[in-house]
């Protein structure tokens, strides 16, 4: 007799979930919900990983980094191979802070953590303010504005310059050098990136050294002078201070300006939360957290599997791709309370959209304070503010939730 293994009774019974078909980008959560509900830790033979979909499931995940460990360069295949290879040849083998184990990624996430505090933070609210102003001075009565290219994507990039100290005059060069190694490591690597991310690297490993020569050129309030501090100490390599400043200039900038994509949309489509936050601006703060769990940036975490486990009543194998469907857990009514509305009020905001555990995300107070002060100041600003031409546009991505683009105008 014919029998189905586990997996390709999975993959028979849930033909459905397919989360790069283009629908799924526009809403994700009908498919989402029928996954949590049918089979809430799911084997996709397409995405050759398990899919787990419950908040239990994904916070036990997230805080067990023993048996789920976030390093991806850890995981089996031709494409984890490549991804080897490159951060070995652009980052000298130095994983993100979100991919690092322990005790690396204490050492490394402690140099700069205090810079990421709230009350750290905080201080720079006025830049914030400033940088909106400036990025929304083009937006005129009754014209199309695309939100993402106009203000959400430009604001953190600006904000976290400033973070970490680097100088007026250098900070350019130093976002393209950046810019240069994640196209490399992340994108398709033509030999004309490839060639460009090696020259970006030993310019930065250069400049990390001019600066470990004269570091009274940095702002001593900034990350990257701790940075060089722990490097003159032997706290940090020189290698580790290029990946960790890589890694704190490119790794809040698209969950940042996802998460004011996300929140301007969810304010247009629900106008009594808008008309809410209009009325009493200082709900905003709290807002960007509900924000995070309504429609959240970080939508998809990826864990591999450290050793065999079982979840859910499924066996996980070593060395297996784990994705811990964050958007989903954030929507699951077994931990909020009619999980589906937008509440600004929530009173429950212990969701997942900033990670949980020792990988919870360092640049979150950051983040939020950015979308905090760019959503206030749009919907106060412009009471008449509302989509225009297509509004929300989106890519066929699943780990990254956001517009790709967002059009609005005000009369």
């Amino acid at each position: 007799m014919f029998r189905l293994g586990l997996r390709d009774y999975t993959t028979f019974v849930m033909p459905f979930f397919n989360p790069l078909r283009p629908s799924y980008a526009e809403d994700p959560y009908p498919a989402l919900a029928r996954l949590r509900a049918q089979d809430p830790v799911f084997f996709s033979r397409d995405l050759n990983a398990w899919i787990v979909t419950r908040y239990a499931e994904c916070s036990l995940a997230l805080h067990d980094t023993a048996r789920f460990r976030s390093d991806f360069l850890a995981a089996e295949g031709p494409r984890w191979a490549v991804a080897r290879a490159r951060n070995e040849l652009f980052l000298g083998g130095v994983p993100a802070l979100s991919a690092m184990a322990e005790p690396d990624h204490h050492r490394m996430r402690e140099t700069v953590s205090a810079v990421f505090a709230p009350r750290a933070v905080q201080r720079l609210r006025e830049r914030i303010a400033d940088a909106v102003d400036g990025l929304l001075a083009g937006l005129a009565p009754g014209e199309p504005f695309e939100v993402m290219r106009g203000l959400a994507y430009p604001l953190p990039r600006m904000v976290i310059a400033e973070q970490l100290g680097i100088p007026e005059t250098d900070r350019e060069e130093f976002q393209a050098h950046a810019d240069a190694i994640a196209r490399a490591m992340f994108g398709g690597a033509e030999p004309a990136e490839v060639a460009r991310a090696s020259e970006a690297r030993d310019a930065l490993l250069a400049y990390v050294a001019r600066l470990h020569a004269n570091p009274e050129a940095l702002d001593r309030s900034g990350a990257l002078a701790r940075m060089i501090d722990a490097f003159t100490g032997g706290a940090l390599s020189q290698a580790e201070v290029v990946g960790l400043a890589v890694d704190v200039a490119m790794a809040g900038n698209d969950p940042t300006a996802c998460l004011i994509g996300n929140g301007l949309l969810a304010l247009l489509r629900h106008p009594d939360q808008i008309d809410l936050v209009r009325g009493e601006p200082a709900l905003m703060a709290d807002a960007t957290d509900e924000f995070a769990r309504f429609d959240s940036p970080l939508h998809a975490l990826m864990r591999i599997a450290a050793e065999d486990v079982e979840l859910a009543q499924k066996v996980i194998r070593r060395g297996e791709v784990v994705y811990l469907m964050v958007g989903a857990a954030n929507r699951d009514p077994a931990q909020f309370a009619d999980p589906d509305r937008l509440d600004v009020r929530r009173e429950n905001r212990r969701h997942l959209g900033f990670g949980a555990g020792a990988h919870f995300c360092l640049g979150s107070p950051l983040g939020r304070l950015e979308a905090e002060v760019a959503l206030c100041t749009l919907i106060t600003r412009y009471p008449t503010l509302h989509l225009a031409g297509r509004g929300a546009e989106y890519e066929p991505e699943f780990e990254m939730r956001g517009p790709r683009r967002l059009t609005v105008a005000y009369d």
